[in-house]
């Protein structure tokens, strides 16, 4: 039932590093967001797994963990996560209030995706671009 599906949803800010996502297991997420409604049908949103180790290293610095945590920058090494699906748009016709809630609407289909295979997960639009 969705109601368990998204009582069980959480933000996760510490994960389990020994456990590696497949690119697999980020596509089967892409494609709960792919599905959901967008404003328009626009179909404007990009989804870009990223589970190669060497990559994800790169792009934990630029990333801003729990802003209201002052003395806290975030999980440390073994606490982080193992897959991260950036979700872009390159439409600039868009105002930022659409924007904003079609990557809403897409980020909870997979952050319930998640919850529903037993991952964890969090959204995060706050980065240093």
């Amino acid at each position: 039932m969705i109601l368990d599906l998204v009582k069980k949803s959480r933000s996760y800010r510490i994960f389990d590093e020994s456990y590696k996502l497949k690119k697999e297991d980020l596509i089967d997420l892409i494609e709960l967001a792919r599905f959901s409604p967008c404003g328009k049908n626009g179909q404007y949103l990009r989804f870009i797994p990223i589970y190669q180790e060497e990559i994800l290293k790169k792009i934990y610095p630029y990333l801003a963990w729990a802003a209201y945590l002052k003395d806290w920058n975030g999980p440390t090494e073994g606490e982080r996560p193992t897959g991260i699906i950036l979700v872009v748009s390159n439409e600039g016709s868009l105002n930022d209030a659409i924007l904003s809630c079609d990557m809403g609407i897409v980020s909870q289909s997979i952050m319930l995706g998640a919850t529903e295979k037993n991952l964890g997960g969090c959204m995060i639009r706050a980065l240093n671009r």
